[in-house]
């Protein structure tokens, strides 16, 4: 196997990135990630310095049999996992925490897939190079650390099994119940917490601002 660590997602082909998605989670598709790069909002001057890992059986990298989008991190803004107390611990023993690597979506907390491989290749030989390229990239940059951030659950499972130390946090999740408008969600609550919700949107309206839907 052949195994690259890619400064931009554009260097990685969109249509084999995407043919290895597992699910209907949009974060993981190239179009999303890429277009944070080129947006401008990741990228090393902002904290996200890209170093995708990718695998390919040759050199010639035709054929994508899986990869990684993971970045360099200067910083714990964006990833929405609270690790300020354990930079805090490394610098008060003398240690640095930054820059870490961090298999992530950026300002994303949904959990999903964190690694894709090809339905073609060998997933297990696929999944073991994958993590071992990124703890070299950690050696050979002198790094604190690698993390994988909102993993699905058998993504988390895999790590686990390799002794990786597991991270638990805590989400509040806004279900849709069959709400055909918004007075059916506010049908739901106490009459004081409607009468609340009520005078603040009042408020808002009356300050002068306004909105638009828009789509794309």
């Amino acid at each position: 196997m052949h195994i690259v660590v890619h400064d931009h997602l554009t260097e990685i082909d969109a249509v084999q990135w995407n043919a290895m998605l597992a699910g209907n989670n949009p974060f993981m598709r190239h179009e999303f990630l890429s277009g944070l790069e080129r947006c401008g909002c990741v990228c090393e001057s902002t904290g996200w310095q890209p170093a995708h890992i990718a695998i390919y059986p040759d050199s010639n990298r035709t054929t994508l049999l899986g990869a990684m989008p993971c970045y360099i991190k200067n910083h714990s803004y964006g990833e929405y996992i609270f690790d300020w107390a354990w930079a805090d611990a490394h610098h008060r023993h003398g240690l640095n925490y930054y820059p870490k690597l961090s298999n992530a979506v950026p300002f994303t907390p949904a959990s999903g897939e964190r690694w894709l491989i090809s339905g073609k290749a060998d997933r297990p030989a696929v999944f073991e190079a994958l993590i071992n390229r990124a703890l070299t990239l950690v050696r050979e940059l002198e790094l604190s650390s690698f993390h994988s951030l909102f993993l699905g659950k058998d993504q988390f499972d895999a790590l686990a099994d390799k002794d990786f130390s597991q991270r638990h946090s805590t989400q509040f999740h806004w279900r849709n119940r069959g709400f055909q408008c918004f007075e059916d969600f506010l049908g739901r609550m106490s009459s004081k917490k409607r009468k609340n919700i009520k005078r603040e949107r009042r408020r808002i309206r009356e300050s002068g601002v306004s909105y638009r839907w828009l789509s794309g």
